[in-house]
């Protein structure tokens, strides 16, 4: 549901769900999960413009990622990074995020979304 509503530009439908989502998700402790929703709750805030929200959710989501070990979620992460700083002028650390991004799918074998990255 929650990207259905981010698809549409329903941005305050996907963060109220996102919410639910993360809250229901650390009550099963699906800790994995949470830190997946938390970048794309960030990235739905950078989407709004809501740029602080949207760097404390990634930073987050983030750090969990890494400490799950999830190489593929952690590029994802960097990689909503690199678009945040995009979006607000930072053109080189833009720049440094996507390419961390795309070094970490290209590690993985990930090769459609390194090349995304590049576009």
């Amino acid at each position: 549901m929650t990207y259905i509503y981010d698809q549409k530009g329903d941005y305050q439908k996907a963060v109220e769900y996102f919410q639910k989502a993360i809250e229901i998700d650390r009550g099963y402790g699906d800790y994995h999960r949470v830190s997946m929703r938390k970048l794309n709750l960030g990235d739905t805030y950078r989407e709004m413009k809501d740029y602080e929200k949207a760097e404390k959710y990634l930073l987050e989501g983030l750090e969990d990622v890494k400490k799950i070990g999830d190489k593929y979620w952690e590029a994802y992460g960097y990689k909503y990074l690199g678009l945040l700083y995009r979006d607000k002028g930072d053109k080189k650390t833009a720049k440094d995020y996507l390419m961390r991004a795309y070094n970490l799918y290209k590690s993985i074998g990930v090769e459609e979304d390194a090349e995304e990255v590049l576009i």
